[in-house]
């Protein structure tokens, strides 16, 4: 029992010490970090607008311009694991063959997480109109700032 304590006050004492020698970089956001926190949001904001403007013009390929063109990238989904940019096109292309099965699509943007100077979490409803029904879920999409703008590498869709 005196050594569980013994470990128990070992680890109290070696977490505060931890913490205490990173409290110079836990700081509150200056003004440039929100600036560009606030860029981040708005150029991606902009990508999820434009996406759903290329789902609702029945362009699969322009939906997935904003995907990393990667064999890396993954799509996560109660199906599994997809991995890589041609297979989840291939996905796509196969579960929305026409207009009618792709609807209309809407994206709610519920919380941006900031990750890094060129990574960002981004949590969100989508919801499709169609004719006989309205499915919908919610998703989790990791953004990465490259060369060509922000890309989805990671998206989990539910």
């Amino acid at each position: 029992m005196k050594r569980f304590r013994f470990n128990k006050a070992f680890l109290l004492v070696f977490t505060a010490l931890l913490l205490a020698s990173c409290n110079g970089n836990i700081t509150e956001p200056n003004e440039q970090d929100e600036v560009e926190m606030n860029k981040m949001k708005t150029e991606i904001s902009k990508a999820m607008k434009a996406q759903e403007a290329a789902w609702n013009a029945g362009d699969i390929p322009g939906f997935m311009a904003y995907y990393k063109n990667d064999p890396e990238i993954s799509f996560v989904s109660s199906r599994g694991v997809d991995k890589g940019y041609e297979t989840i096109l291939a996905r796509y292309l196969k579960s929305y063959p026409d207009k009618a099965t792709m609807g209309k699509l809407e994206f709610e943007i519920l919380e941006f997480i900031p990750a890094g100077a060129n990574n960002a979490m981004l949590i969100g409803k989508w919801t499709l109109y169609r004719e006989n029904d309205q499915p919908g879920g919610y998703f989790s999409l990791l953004w990465e700032n490259s060369p060509k703008g922000w890309k989805i590498i990671i998206d989990h869709t539910s």
